[in-house]
């Protein structure tokens, strides 16, 4: 396994309400799959970095969950790489100059949300490489398993992409990133 993976780190599991109160319904192929839900791996990168991703299961679209399965593990990997190259040049730069500094990088799930054949997935990052306090960022994907493709946030909301922007910008103008001026609503607008 890359990077000192460890299956099912944390296990946290999720079933849609509609799912959990179905009468039961006659054999048929469908209702013997099991209900779409997850799990999440973390991976370790050195001693600096984790990177945790979900790993879903069950549902009626099997294939497309193993293609999003294998695109969550392979993003995971290669970030995990990544931020463990940047963390030790961090460490190199800082001891030339006989500097003393912690570094570390954590990519966690914050929420997965499962509804019919979508799927929505909200990570967060916390990069420090000394200093005062570290950097910390959000990021998401909204995907259709039917469709096999990433839906657009104004898809989600089901509505135009000015209202989309200005109900995400009004969301993030409770967090504590943008209250503590981390981030400012425009950032936030220019990025939906």
């Amino acid at each position: 396994k890359m990077f000192g993976e460890k299956d099912e780190a944390r296990e946290e599991t999720y079933v849609p309400e509609e799912m959990e109160s179905q009468p039961e319904q006659q054999d048929t192929e469908a209702s013997k799959a099991e209900p779409l839900s997850y799990t999440s791996v973390m991976i370790q990168a050195g001693d600096y970095v984790t990177v945790e991703y979900p790993v879903f299961s069950g549902g009626e679209y099997q294939e497309a969950v193993q293609r999003l399965n294998e695109r969550f593990k392979s993003e995971a990997e290669r970030i995990a790489s990544e931020q463990e190259t940047e963390m030790n040049s961090f460490l190199t730069e800082a001891e030339k100059m006989d500097m003393d500094i912690s570094v570390s990088f954590e990519r966690s799930l914050k929420n997965v949300y499962i509804e019919g054949s979508m799927i929505c997935v909200e990570q967060s990052d916390y990069s420090y490489t000394g200093g005062a306090h570290g950097l910390a960022g959000l990021t998401g994907i909204n995907y259709d398993l039917e469709e096999e493709r990433e839906l657009s946030m104004e898809e989600v909301l089901g509505c135009s992409k000015e209202n989309a922007v200005e109900a995400v910008a009004g969301a993030f103008s409770r967090t504590e990133l943008v209250q503590e001026g981390i981030i400012t609503l425009d950032q936030v607008r220019e990025n939906v």
